[in-house]
């Protein structure tokens, strides 16, 4: 069982990530591609990461103001208003990233 948790419009992180595994899969399909390996999370994530990042600081760009953050912590974490599972939403995109860069690996490296 999973337990997701989310503030204001952090859902939306969520919803984000399963659109992309939809058209990623639908498009993975109509090519005959193998789809649900590890480098067809990778694009997946790859995809859904750029996208998660405009809409999170979109919606967060209130809080943060127009003020640059005075370090690259408070940057990616602050109290924003639309959160899923306690991070800021554009702070998942990184982590997307880096999920993607290691499923890519590990694809690579098992061949």
């Amino acid at each position: 069982m999973f337990v997701f948790w989310w503030q204001g419009r952090g859902i939306l992180t969520l919803l984000i990530v399963v659109a992309a595994a939809i058209v990623i899969g639908m498009i993975a399909d109509s090519a005959h591609l193998p789809s649900w390996t590890p480098l067809f999370w990778a694009a997946l994530l790859l995809v859904a990461a750029p996208i998660n990042w405009l809409v999170g600081a979109r919606l967060n760009a209130k809080r943060r103001g127009f003020a640059p953050p005075a370090t690259l912590l408070r940057r990616f974490f602050y109290r924003a208003p639309h959160k899923f599972m306690s991070l800021p939403m554009e702070s998942w995109s990184i982590l997307m990233v880096i999920a993607a860069v290691g499923l890519a690996l590990q694809s690579a490296l098992i061949r």
